[in-house]
C-alpha cells in the first residue's frame, strides 16, 4: 500500500501488516528502505571525513526500533584514551570497562529515556546544565525574538517532554523545508522561516535553550540517494544534554 503526503512531499509504502517498507522525502532527498537481517549483517564500518560511522550487528531479533528499550553494546579499541570518547550521556552509560596495554574493552548500555522525559517536571534545573545554554554565532537562546517565541510555545508545559514536543511541532509547522545555500542562525531562521536540516537544528537549539532545555547541534551521517546509487552525507540534528 502506498500513501502520499498531503502536499506530495513524502510517500511511504507499507506491507499488509501496516509496517513501513519504504519511505521517500524530497528535502533532504532521502530514501529509507527496510532490509532483512541478512542484508544488515553484511554492512560494515564506514570511514567518512576523518570520522568513523560504527555499524554493528545485533544478536537478538528486533521487531521495531521504536519499541527498543535497552541495548548493550560491546566496544573494543586501542591507543585512544577513554577521556577522548563521550560514552556517557542521557540514556547511555558504561556498565563495565577494562584496560590492558592501552587496549580498552567496554560495555555500554543504551536505554530509551523518553519515559524519564515524560516524568521530568518543566522547567528543569540540573547541575552543570548552564554550559549547554550558552550563546554562539548560530545558537542564540538570549536573542529577544527567540526568547519571546520560546516563551509562547512552552507556556503551561508541565513536563520536559511536552515542552520539547511543542517546540518541535511549532518548527515543523512554521518553517518551510528548503535547500538554501546559506547557513542561518536561530534568529535568522525565525525571521525567514525556511531552511534545511542545519536551520531546523539551529532554531530548535535556540528555542529549547531559551526555554532552559540544554540542547546541542550534532552531526550524524546518513546515506542519501544519488544518480549513481547512493552516498554518505552529513545531517544536522539535535541532541539533549541532560
Amino acid at each position: 500500500m502506498s500513501v502520499d503526503g498531503a502536499d506530495g512531499d513524502k510517500s511511504v509504502r507499507l506491507d499488509a501488516g501496516g509496517s513501513l517498507v519504504e519511505q521517500r522525502t524530497p528535502v533532504p532527498s532521502m530514501r529509507i528502505v527496510r532490509t532483512t537481517r541478512e542484508q544488515t549483517e553484511q554492512v560494515g564500518a564506514y570511514t567518512y571525513s576523518d570520522s568513523e560511522l560504527l555499524i554493528f550487528p545485533v544478536d537478538a531479533e528486533m521487531q521495531s526500533i521504536n519499541k527498543l528499550q535497552t541495548l548493550r553494546v560491546h566496544l573494543k579499541w586501542k591507543e585512544t584514551l577513554l577521556d577522548e570518547f563521550n560514552l556517557e550521556s542521557v540514556g547511555q552509560s558504561i556498565e563495565a570497562i577494562t584496560t590492558v596495554d592501552n587496549a580498552y574493552t567496554a560495555t555500554v548500555r543504551l536505554s530509551d529515556s523518553t519515559s524519564a522525559l515524560a516524568e521530568t517536571p518543566f522547567p528543569i534545573s540540573v547541575p552543570g546544565m548552564y554550559r549547554w545554554l550558552a550563546e554562539t554565532d548560530f545558537i542564540q537562546p538570549q536573542n529577544e525574538r527567540i526568547a519571546a517565541q520560546a516563551g509562547q510555545i512552552v507556556e503551561g508545559a508541565a513536563t520536559v517532554q511536552e515542552a520539547v514536543r511543542r517546540i518541535s511541532q511549532w518548527i515543523h509547522t512554521h518553517v518551510e523545508q528548503k535547500m538554501i545555500a546559506e547557513k542561518l542562525s536561530g534568529s535568522q531562521v525565525l525571521e525567514r522561516c525556511q531552511g534545511k536540516c542545519t536551520e531546523f537544528a539551529n532554531l530548535f537549539a535556540s528555542l529549547a535553550g531559551s526555554a532552559g532545555i540544554p540542547t546541542r547541534v550534532a552531526l550524524e551521517l546518513r546515506r542519501f540517494p544519488t544518480a549513481a546509487g547512493s552516498s554518505w552525507g552529513g545531517h544536522l540534528c539535535n541532541d539533549r544534554r541532560v
